[in-house]
């Protein structure tokens, strides 16, 4: 049977050696910086004189503003052409920015108290726009919009200027394996349109379309070849724009927008206030942003392998597999008319589960008492560390 799938097949119509004719009206695009590889010469921010006037190089900034919106947003881009997926440099140049945005994104969330992220960062093929774009928002209240940007803007800066540390790299390289191997068991349960789209983004790009064990096995072919280097060269490239902004050799920005709203409420006043800000607000915040130094770039923590070194075997003892089997043969009831688990913890709390091939992803909630308050004299930060690695283990 001649093979449907591959290079290997004489298929005219196989998804891996179609050619379609690309007959489309050209566009021009704004690019802020070319493809890494290519002989194209970095376009150039041209210096400029404040004193005399004179604005970074960068595109049209806009400012819109609506008296129904209650919160500012600052969105950043920068176009890039799109590189296509053929070879395995290709491959390894995607992981690197996946870990620069896994890794800026958790750097900027640590800042705050809490869990919603103040920004949103990506770098992705746009099927609308025909090239890649790099996209950074910043949501903040109108009230404290500066501190909020120059919290971004510095953390950008950071990661530009001295990279990221050995442990991040590692945590997100074992994240992103995890999430191929869950792609590969799950391809059966992906709907049909996500199949197509995928396949339409990829002619459009000129991608190689792989099924998800291809690219599970790419991914882990490229991995030992990622750097520190490779990964402080990719976040110049990537994120130069914000993070070098207003600097003579920065990659200028495509555009900015800006949504504002009209009026905010001042509680101490008990009443609302008019709202406004201007182009030179925001560029004076980019241009005197502070930088971090390398000690406080790089000071992340480093997350341990286990947090239950030699405690398990002082709790479970010597046959924890018998025993936990045994537990399990006693506590556990199924249904055999709707496949629905039913089991008994030693709390005697009762956990009902069952398993389906229709979800593309599982969710439980648990709720644990303890906090900080549950740390021990000797063992300060426990907890914190504990939330970290839950939070990064992908």
């Amino acid at each position: 049977v001649e093979p449907a799938w591959g290079p290997g097949s004489d298929d005219p119509g196989s998804l891996f050696r179609r050619r379609l004719g690309k007959k489309r009206t050209p566009q021009l695009h704004n690019f802020s910086a070319p493809m890494i590889g290519t002989a194209d010469v970095f376009t150039c921010a041209a210096a400029f004189d404040p004193m005399a006037g004179g604005k970074p190089c960068m595109g049209p900034l806009k400012i819109f503003r609506s008296e129904l919106l209650e919160g500012l947003q600052l969105n950043f881009y920068a176009k890039t052409p799109a590189r296509p997926l053929r070879h395995l440099e290709d491959i390894r140049q995607l992981v690197i920015v996946r870990i620069l945005i896994g890794v800026l994104q958790f750097r900027i969330i640590s800042r705050y108290s809490s869990s919603h992220a103040p920004v949103q960062i990506d770098h992705s093929d746009s099927f609308r726009e025909g090239c890649a774009v790099t996209s950074i928002t910043v949501n903040a209240d109108p009230r404290d919009w500066r501190n909020a940007l120059a919290c971004v803007v510095q953390e950008v800066r950071a990661v530009c200027d001295f990279g990221i540390t050995q442990s991040e790299m590692n945590r997100y390289m074992d994240a992103m394996i995890k999430e191929a191997e869950k792609g590969v068991a799950e391809s059966d349960a992906v709907p049909s349109e996500d199949h197509l789209n995928f396949i339409m983004t990829s002619d459009v790009f000129n991608h190689v379309v792989m099924t998800p064990e291809q690219s599970y096995v790419a991914f882990k072919e490229v991995m030992p070849h990622v750097t520190m280097d490779h990964v402080h060269t990719t976040a110049k490239w990537m994120l130069g724009f914000l993070g070098y902004f207003g600097q003579t050799t920065a990659l200028p920005t495509t555009a900015i927008v800006v949504c504002t709203p009209t009026q905010v409420y001042e509680e101490h006043m008990q009443q609302w206030a008019p709202f406004h800000i201007t182009e030179d607000e925001i560029v004076d915040v980019l241009l005197t942003v502070p930088d971090k130094t390398k000690l406080d770039a790089l000071n992340q923590v480093d997350v341990p392998e286990t947090l239950l070194d030699g405690h398990l075997e002082r709790l479970i003892g010597a046959n924890p597999v018998d025993a936990l089997a045994a537990w399990r043969a006693t506590s556990r009831k199924v249904d055999r008319d709707t496949g629905i688990v039913q089991m008994v913890l030693p709390n005697g709390a009762k956990v009902n589960y069952a398993c389906t091939a229709n979800e593309s992803q599982g969710s439980m909630r648990v709720l644990v008492p303890g906090g900080r308050s549950a740390d021990q004299l000797d063992e300060v930060g426990a907890t914190t560390v504990g939330i970290r690695t839950l939070s990064e283990s992908g």
